[in-house]
Parts: structure tokens; C-alpha cells; sequence
């Protein structure tokens, strides 16, 4: 229970869970065909970012660079799927703004520690 405990306090799953439960009420928000297609992509992505980051966390550090390195693959694919919902004129301007902030401050998070991990070996 401890371990878990401690992956709860990691920055950066802190910060993804933020975002999956913004994410999770704007997705009602959507029409229904938008909600079982993009915003089912975006919800799974999401959850896919938070198991890599606490995967990352408790793997050696030879393995968890390429871990990282897919956190920052579905990053920057969710950094795409809010481009589109916001395209398709789905959320207005201000909530892809900070959605769009928050994913970068992820981006900046995962960046910092792959480049960690880089220069500790």
C-alpha cells in the first residue's frame, strides 16, 4: 500500500489525473457519435499516459527511458486529439487553451525526466 501511496504524490500523475477528470466532464459535453470516438481515444490515451508514468516510476532506469519515451509518444498524440476537438469547434478556445497548458506542463515533466535518467546512468 506504501508504493502506491508514493506514486500518488508524483508530479506528473498528479497532474495527468487532473487532467483525465477535466477530460472525463468535458467528454459528456460531446455529441454522441464525438464521445464514443474521439473522446473514447482521448479518455483511453489519458489512461494509458498515467500507467506509463507509474510504470516508469517503479522500473531500473535502463528500462525506464523507453517507457518515458512512450508517456511522451501519448502526450503529444493527446496534444493532437485536443487540437482536433477543438477544430471541430467542439470546446471553446479557452477550455483547449488550458487543456493544451496542462499537457505541455506534462510534456516538460516527462522531458525532464528522461533527461534525468539520461545524465544519472
Amino acid at each position: 500500500m506504501e508504493n502506491f501511496s508514493n506514486n500518488l504524490d508524483i508530479p506528473i500523475i498528479k497532474k495527468s489525473r487532473e487532467l483525465y477528470s477535466r477530460t472525463h466532464k468535458m467528454i459528456f459535453s460531446l455529441p454522441k457519435f464525438e464521445r464514443y470516438s474521439l473522446g473514447e481515444r482521448m479518455e483511453t490515451a489519458l489512461l494509458d499516459l498515467i500507467e506509463l508514468t507509474v510504470l516508469a516510476n517503479s522500473e531500473a532506469k535502463i528500462t525506464k527511458k523507453a517507457i518515458l519515451r512512450r508517456a511522451n509518444a501519448k502526450n503529444e498524440t493527446l496534444k493532437i486529439l485536443y487540437a482536433l476537438v477543438f477544430e471541430l469547434e467542439l470546446i471553446e478556445f479557452k477550455s483547449y487553451i488550458d487543456f493544451e497548458n496542462r499537457l505541455i506542463e506534462n510534456g516538460k515533466m516527462i522531458n525532464g525526466w528522461i533527461k534525468y535518467c539520461r545524465h544519472s546512468n
